[in-house]
């Protein structure tokens, strides 16, 4: 069985990039056979882990926030989520595997000329060996870098304590991020990952302490690492548990949930000027990370007062539609309030760097910034509403397959009260009576109305046999995709 999921879906906004980097997504996305918003999700989170936090945005005196966001590419396997992903990171990637590799070669260099050791008196002097500089090999050293792959805790905080204006953390396989969320986490208790991963997010102190190590604590003055990664769907929907939607760590996320649709092979070559777009872009903004890095303060933009009531009036929006009972898109709509000047910061930046001409990005945040930002924003949360429907949607069948194979063992089948005393998740009678309702009108359970000699008609619910015989389908989440023009 296939489920619709909610919002239309619609193309990623492209509005607020310059031409150069429109084109070179558009390029990349039609060469890779990938939905664009696999390119430009990437992409505004590189920016934002490039600056780091020596760039932030203030909506008025006292409320700043750094540029950091979390973000996820969902697609099933084969949608090109890796290759979009190496698209948009392939020069940094290039420019840090140079750096470390020219630092490594200095380390051995230094050490194999050190001077040799004087000689004892009476003793003549040994020959000095030829200088012969072995190939490079991985050493322990202390140097600042971006990009990190591991997505261990203890050492996100060690290189990040090496790396104080932030990093840029990027994997493929997203549902490991979640899945070492509890390696400490006691019965019953909260997981300290998670904790720690959190104060990662909003640019304010972290530490981290050890019982074992060197150093045993790691303290960040302004902790700031951005994440992007690829995701499977039904990895996603194991990976998330009910307990990440309340503590804010999935509402922090921003997701690109395209539908599934086929790939076709093509000889569109990926364009040396959309390369180029690219890097010149990241190239900028590290000179500019590069500039800031030993500077007192970070440089701050600021909203001029018209785009600060554009932004009230945006906020007011949101919160409107905020659901009356609190569900998993409260907390979301909640953290879109901060995401949406984060947004707006990147697109700033990324506008200057894009530019040629001024030597410093502008510390005034224009209107039509913020409300390409907006855009973004409001796109990102029909994005949530899709993947909380889908995670939402996945549990809900695996609860309801659970409940089928335990009233299937019973040959003369449950009432709803017994269903209830042996179903721990279900909390209350209604919710029992609406799971049992909801199998009865997919045709998996039979009612049958059971008439003592005393006291009123029970209701026994008995499994069908075709329900015996197939389960439960699974939801896919297709829906129909239909590609768009250009936009510039």
């Amino acid at each position: 069985m296939s489920k619709v999921l909610p919002g239309e879906f619609t193309p990623f906004p492209l509005d607020g990039f310059p031409v150069s980097i429109q084109k070179a997504l558009w390029n990349a996305s039609k060469s890779i056979d990938c939905d664009v918003s696999f390119l430009g999700l990437p992409v505004l989170t590189a920016v934002a882990g490039v600056v780091g936090n020596r760039v932030m945005i203030e909506c008025k005196p006292g409320f700043r926030t750094v540029p950091t966001l979390w973000s996820m590419i969902v697609g099933r396997s084969g949608s090109a989520k890796s290759p979009a992903i190496d698209f948009v990171m392939k020069w940094l990637r290039k420019r840090e595997s140079t750096a470390l590799y020219n630092r490594i070669r200095t380390a051995v260099a230094a050490k194999s000329q050190s001077p040799p050791k004087k000689p004892k008196k009476g003793e003549e002097a040994a020959p000095l060996p030829p200088v012969e500089l072995p190939p490079p090999i991985p050493m322990n050293l202390d140097c600042e870098r971006l990009l990190l792959d591991d997505i261990t805790i203890e050492t996100v905080y060690d290189e990040h304590a090496k790396s104080p204006s932030g990093l840029l953390l990027v994997h493929d396989e997203g549902h490991k991020f979640f899945a070492g969320m509890n390696r400490y986490a006691k019965s019953g208790g909260g997981s300290l990952d998670e904790s720690k991963w959190l104060q990662l997010y909003d640019g304010r102190y972290a530490a981290i302490d050890r019982k074992t190590g060197n150093p045993r604590s790691v303290m960040i003055k302004q902790a700031n690492v951005s994440i992007t990664a690829g995701i499977q769907p039904k990895m996603l929907s194991l990976a998330v548990k009910p307990e990440y939607f309340g503590s804010g760590l999935v509402p922090r996320f921003l997701f690109a949930f395209p539908p599934a649709r086929v790939r076709r092979s093509n000889d569109i070559p990926i364009e040396v000027d959309s390369v180029q777009a690219i890097e010149h872009l990241f190239r900028r903004l590290m000179d500019i990370r590069g500039k800031l890095a030993d500077a007192p303060e970070s440089l701050i933009v600021t909203l001029p007062e018209d785009v600060r009531r554009r932004y009230y009036e945006f906020t007011d929006e949101l919160r409107e539609s905020d659901p009356t009972d609190e569900d998993d898109m409260s907390a979301c709509i909640t953290k879109m309030e901060c995401a949406v000047l984060r947004l707006a910061l990147i697109l700033h930046l990324v506008k200057w760097a894009s530019a040629p001409g001024k030597s410093n990005p502008s510390t005034e945040l224009s209107i039509e910034e913020l409300d390409n930002a907006i855009e973004l924003a409001r796109w990102f949360k029909v994005q949530a509403e899709r993947v909380y429907a889908y995670i939402a949607g996945n549990r809900s069948m695996d609860n309801d397959q659970k409940l089928l194979n335990m009233i299937s063992k019973r040959e003369h089948g449950m009432t709803a009260r017994e269903v209830q005393q042996n179903a721990s998740w279900l909390k209350n009678i209604e919710d029992t009576e609406k799971a049992l309702h909801r199998l009865y009108e997919a045709k998996n359970l039979d009612k049958v109305l059971r008439t003592p000699r005393q006291g009123p008609v029970t209701t026994i619910y008995v499994a069908t046999s075709a329900t015996k015989d197939e389960g439960t389908a699974e939801i896919d989440g297709k829906c129909e995709y239909k590609s768009s023009d250009p936009p510039f």
